[in-house]
């Protein structure tokens, strides 16, 4: 949870040495479809593409495990695993929540060049396409019985703006993506 990256288990896997590639890394010498993503062991790696199937709230996550070996007899791997270990609740009450806030004012746009050697341009006086992010999260956790059943519930919510930069020959803004997340997860652990 310290690690400066973004909010999401996949780019916390790009701190690790010998990992490339983007939302879907590419680990352990293998294609980015060799890999295999677990939740508390339980595997939910897309069975169509073989790359992760689910988004996940950061902060239900307590732990990740990540081999970055070929593990193909154990896990049907050729390259690595991630193994999310999410918190549970315990005896104790316990509310977190966080918001994050990017404002349209605080993103970076710019106007790309007529060649692709020359990217973006920032020298122009065109407005910026429109790129903003909201996150909200709010996670509960607690007992229902007292050493015996607790729960734990997450929530993130995300709201996305995000736009293509223009270029020539019309610098015409296309219409920006905008895009609603909900990520919401209940954990009961009964003992």
């Amino acid at each position: 949870s310290k690690l400066a990256t973004p909010r999401r288990y996949q780019d916390v896997v790009q701190q690790l040495a010998g990992v490339t590639g983007g939302s879907n890394p590419v680990m352990a010498g293998g294609s980015l479809r060799h890999n295999r993503y677990l939740v508390d062991g339980l595997d939910i790696t897309d069975p169509v593409d073989n790359t992760f199937s689910a988004n996940f709230n950061f902060d239900a996550i307590a732990q990740m495990d990540m081999l970055l070996l070929a593990v193909d007899a154990q896990y049907n791997s050729l390259g690595g695993v991630i193994n999310l270990v999410t918190k549970r609740g315990s005896d104790k009450f316990t509310l977190d929540t966080s918001l994050y806030v990017n404002h349209q004012a605080l993103s970076a746009g710019a106007r790309s060049g007529s060649q692709l050697y020359e990217g973006r341009l920032l020298d122009q006086s065109d407005p910026r396409p429109p790129t903003s992010s909201y996150q909200a999260n709010l996670n509960i956790g607690g007992p229902l019985i007292k050493q015996k059943l607790w729960y734990y519930f997450s929530t993130e919510y995300r709201y996305r703006v995000t736009s293509v930069v223009p270029g020539p020959p019309l610098n015409i803004q296309h219409p920006p993506l905008e895009r609603h997340d909900l990520y919401a997860r209940l954990k009961l652990t009964w003992a």
